[in-house]
């Protein structure tokens, strides 16, 4: 199975992993080019992670760990912008009675041996109303203007806003932050478990102000949820098994295991954590593609190389072609391939309204337009996104890429 992965994606995962437990990497293999394997790790966003063993990759000339070396270095400062931005953001939530909790990667960067190595694309947090009793609600729309003041004051643009459940702001040149009002979409299959997404919230340690945070077994478990949401639909690329190794690293010795999975079993993902730490004690502790490399074919099992080769291909997000495969196959387990293959076009056609409205929220001010959009989605769309139609198509049919990995649920 491992003939699903190239070389130069088998020396990507054996860097990652050599970085992770900082150890010398083997040399770049004969059949592989540090322009592909750098292409492959910035589709995952993990250029950053791999760079701390790829610089002392054996026979790597200057200027090639210079390029490497060059990611760590921007994204470092990328971290320090983002913590004096956020600490400032912070403050003023502070001061107008809005509670905040860090979540996703601002979290996860921390169980890295360092945490430069994780990308820091963007800072995801959750925000609500502190009430005087010590509790916090879930944020509303007053809530929502009021951070947005608070934004706009501090000079972002909003990229979303008032929509669905959280809101996304930009400023130059690179700053990017995620206010979220709830962890997970009311359609979300574990919508219900976070249906309070102030539930398993405490206190931070430590810190002053409305600052929050969940215990590392909560901060985990919306880890692999998260995770899940993007595996079982478009994907999600390999930075999610450093992601894995990271907070298992930091974390494990200490987290409460029985609790861990009696909230997987509510969750509905006992199998799917299963899986997840399996490919990242396969190819992170164990090394199990630098072992291919090396000349051990048996190294990597058949279903941790399967899901390794999907991630790969995912990149950081997931794609198009895996969010219509995974669906028809969802699907066809209850109404047969063919009939999935109609609902998925169906689905396409004429989504639900709650899907519509981050791409046309006009509809949540006139519902009565939802025609027009639909009329516009059906006639004009198809001719501005032709090559993206022509892909979503030939994926639903069965056409292109490999089959969508075995679903968790």
């Amino acid at each position: 199975m491992t003939d699903q992965l190239s070389t130069d994606a088998l020396y990507l995962m054996h860097l990652m992993s050599c970085a992770l437990r900082d150890v010398a990497p083997q040399p770049l293999p004969t059949d592989a080019s540090w322009d592909t394997v750098y292409s492959l790790a910035l589709s995952n966003s993990v250029t950053t992670t791999c760079a701390f063993a790829a610089a002392k990759a054996p026979g790597i000339d200057a200027a090639e760990a210079k390029r490497w070396r060059d990611e760590v270095y921007k994204n470092a400062v990328r971290h320090s912008v983002f913590a004096d931005e956020r600490a400032a953001i912070f403050a003023a939530m502070d001061a107008a009675g809005l509670a905040h909790l860090p979540v996703k990667g601002v979290v996860t960067a921390q169980a890295y041996p360092h945490p430069e190595m994780r990308w820091m694309c963007d800072n995801d947090f959750l925000f609500g109303r502190a009430l005087p009793d010590g509790t916090v609600r879930v944020a509303d729309e007053n809530d929502r203007f009021e951070l947005r003041r608070i934004m706009d004051g501090r000079g972002y643009e909003p990229e979303t806003f008032n929509e669905l459940y959280h809101d996304a702001y930009q400023k130059e040149p690179f700053l990017n932050f995620e206010p979220h009002l709830r962890l997970s979409y009311s359609e979300d299959a574990w919508g219900g478990y976070y249906a309070d997404s102030w539930a398993r919230a405490r206190r931070a340690a430590g810190e002053k102000g409305l600052a929050y945070e969940f215990s590392h077994e909560d901060a985990y478990l919306y880890h692999v949820a998260h995770m899940y949401k993007h595996f079982e639909s478009s994907g999600h690329g390999v930075r999610g098994v450093a992601d894995e190794w990271a907070l298992l690293r930091a974390w494990q010795e200490t987290m409460d295991r029985p609790y861990l999975d009696a909230e997987l079993a509510k969750l509905g993902m006992v199998d799917f954590e299963a899986d997840l730490r399996s490919v990242a004690s396969a190819a992170i502790d164990q090394d199990a593609c630098g072992r291919v490399l090396a000349g051990d074919p048996e190294a990597l099992a058949p279903k941790d190389a399967y899901t390794v080769a999907y991630m790969l291909s995912s990149g950081t997000y997931g794609t198009l072609q895996n969010q219509a495969r995974n669906w028809v196959r969802d699907d066809a387990a209850e109404h047969g391939e063919s009939l999935a293959r109609v609902r998925y076009l169906l689905h396409r056609l004429f989504p639900p309204t709650e899907s519509l409205l981050p791409y046309y929220p006009v509809l949540k001010r006139a519902p009565w337009l939802l025609p027009a959009v639909h009329l516009y989605r059906l006639t004009l769309r198809p001719i501005q996104k032709r090559a993206k139609l022509r892909t979503e198509l030939s994926a639903v049919m069965g056409k292109n890429g490999k089959e969508a990995p075995p679903s968790s649920k």
